[in-house]
């Protein structure tokens, strides 16, 4: 059984911005103020807080298995590939909520928050 690829290749400039930002990004830990309430689980969130400290190798390859497993698409460069940085911040995130939450946010505090997970991975690839 062939194993389904999804095109997954890389931008320089994007990818030389990304660079950019991971570095001025430095923490792993962050409190992300939403601009718009996250209402889960009967709780509104006006802030959720990460700590991207606390991963550790096995959250990386957790990850990636249910990701193959949930979509039967292997995941090329994790740092990219928008599931797997929305899974590894569900995980980072101190508060419980899990990626359907973060699915179901408003899409402005959504990207801000993959983006914070796109840049602890490029940094962490290093």
């Amino acid at each position: 059984m062939a194993e389904q690829i999804k095109d997954q290749s890389i931008d320089e400039k994007e990818m030389d911005a990304a660079m950019e930002e991971a570095e001025k990004t430095s923490r792993t830990t962050r409190t992300v103020k939403l601009k718009h309430p996250l209402e889960y689980n009967g709780v509104t969130y006006t802030e959720l807080h990460f700590d991207f400290d606390k991963l550790r190798g096995k959250d990386s390859l957790e990850v990636e298995a249910e990701i193959e497993r949930t979509t039967g698409i292997s995941v090329v460069v994790p740092a990219i590939n928008a599931e797997f940085q929305t899974r590894i911040a569900a995980r980072a995130c101190e508060e419980p909520i899990g990626r359907d939450a973060l699915l179901n946010m408003n899409l402005f505090d959504y990207n801000g928050i993959r983006n914070m997970a796109r840049n602890f991975m490029l940094r962490s690839d290093r």
